[in-house]
């Protein structure tokens, strides 16, 4: 029985049941975890080098397939490990139905992650994804237990619960985002990034577990043991495992690659052919990515800006172009009416003096990240 605490609960006619842990299962909790994160790390910095839409959407597939049965591996063993002097069975039903809102959730996570249009709101929306989803798993995880007790909950310690998942998706999936920006794969960065991704998903069992009180009426002459049906859910847990890794493994061979996937293709080809003809303009061309990194800049760029061969190109539009704010909400795949006009601003050159110039930013598509041209030219006095 499940109730959540409240003063029209007896406390008085129940006995209050001590908690045990099983460590082993714990252990294998955490390492069910980080397996499954760091292989989603993985899997999204592969896809950032993937050329095909549709190799896409199967990676997309596969990192949601991983987070779910890894988010719900964990979660289960976390319910294995405490271990009650108490009658308990599983319900598989329920048990197996539980991965269906971790798939949506991780599904929304990874298809927001998988835009790379690195924004503060899209990040908190793709932790919101991922934590929702487990909460999701969560509930339907106490439909999956029948236990000889009274389960009390305690709302404001279940809702605290899911805040360290909450924040360590958040910040994990931030420094996920701000990987894109690195040429390099750092293994020591990846497994930093996804013990921090794996622990959010660890958290969530265990500080929901401290949430609840187990109270039985009655003398208890049992000793502490795992619930009917737990090596049948452990079983499925370890199949489940090993059939998405094996799945995995057929399906993307490249999967847990350590260096970027290389080669030109056609879009590189294009992308090449484009910023030859921009250096062959007569005014100055700068490519500037969505967050402001300046990408490119033409050599009647570098002439205006009195940049030489030897001099440092600075690496944000804002240090070029004080005055002029990039709108981070305008992603360049999307439509603006404004682009394309001609607005004025000043810009600062290699010396530090201020020049007069006119300008037009203009959106351009580029695999899913897109960037803007920015056109320049001097004003005449």
């Amino acid at each position: 029985m499940t109730d959540w605490h409240s003063s029209s609960f007896d406390f008085a006619q129940y006995e209050l049941i001590d908690k045990t842990y099983s460590q082993p299962m714990i252990a294998l909790s955490l390492l069910i975890g980080l397996l499954a994160t760091y292989l989603c790390m993985s899997i999204v910095e592969n896809s950032w080098h993937d050329k095909h839409n549709r190799s896409l959407k199967r990676w997309q597939s596969y990192s949601c397939t991983l987070f779910s049965v890894g988010g719900w591996g964990c979660f289960y063993l976390g319910i294995l490990s405490l271990q009650l002097p108490l009658k308990s069975e599983f319900n598989v039903l329920f048990v197996v139905l539980a991965l269906l809102p971790v798939l949506v959730g991780g599904w929304i996570g990874f298809s927001i992650l998988k835009s790379l249009s690195f924004t503060l709101s899209e990040v908190v929306l793709s932790a919101f994804s991922f934590t929702i989803g487990l909460g999701g798993m969560m509930l339907i995880a106490c439909w999956s237990i029948d236990l000889d007790g009274h389960v009390v909950f305690y709302p404001k310690m279940l809702f605290w619960s899911f805040v360290p998942t909450l924040l360590l998706c958040g910040v994990s999936l931030f420094l996920v985002k701000h990987q894109h920006h690195f040429k390099t794969v750092d293994i020591a960065r990846r497994i930093a990034i996804s013990a921090m991704f794996g622990l959010a998903i660890f958290s969530l069992p265990y500080s929901v577990l401290q949430s609840i009180d187990v109270y039985h009426r009655g003398n208890i002459t049992a000793t502490p043991h795992v619930p009917e049906h737990a090596m049948t859910v452990l079983a499925l847990l370890m199949l489940l495992v090993l059939i998405t890794l094996i799945v995995g493994h057929k399906m993307f061979y490249r999967v847990g690659s350590l260096t970027p996937i290389l080669g030109e293709d056609e879009d590189d080809s294009r992308w090449n052919k484009e910023k030859s003809i921009i250096d062959g303009f007569s005014d100055g061309v700068v490519i500037v990515t969505p967050d402001g990194v300046l990408c490119h800049m033409n050599s009647v760029a570098k002439a205006l800006f009195a940049y030489g061969e030897a001099d440092n190109i600075p690496v944000s539009i804002d240090e070029l172009m004080p005055d002029f704010h990039l709108n981070h909400t305008l992603h360049p795949t999307q439509s603006v009416a404004q682009t394309g006009l001609s607005q004025e601003t000043s810009i600062l050159s290699c010396s530090g003096e201020s020049i007069a110039c006119e300008f037009t930013i203009t959106p351009v598509v580029h695999r899913q990240e897109g960037c803007f041209y920015i056109v320049l030219r001097r004003m005449s006095s």
